[in-house]
């Protein structure tokens, strides 16, 4: 699309006959714009779905497992008081000292 989006663009140096012929042009540049903009919305909503899919099925393995180990997923929004989220910070930052000293 980008590349219909180029060429159309090019007729641009034309010089129009017609203010018509101006008006169509634009409104296939808006059109493909606008096709552009629902494939990238399409796209991050399929990515965020599959990415909750992908934390509810490890956390339910690690569930049936009996591991303690649970993910959260980083687009997750949760609304909490300031003295909550200085607690999640610090938990996470724990967490992540804990993952490196495994993994050394």
């Amino acid at each position: 699309m980008d590349a219909q989006r180029a060429e159309i663009q090019n007729f641009e140096s034309i010089p129009y006959t017609t203010v018509s012929e101006k008006i169509t042009i634009e409104k296939s540049i808006l059109e493909i714009d606008s096709k552009i903009a629902q494939i990238n919305e399409k796209l991050h909503s399929s990515s965020h779905r599959m990415l909750s899919y992908v934390v509810e099925s490890l956390n339910h393995h690690f569930e049936q497992k009996n591991d303690k180990t649970r993910y959260v997923g980083i687009h997750e929004k949760l609304a909490v008081t300031k003295d909550s989220k200085t607690k999640i910070d610090k938990i996470i930052s724990e967490d992540k000292k804990n993952l490196w000293s495994r993994q050394n």
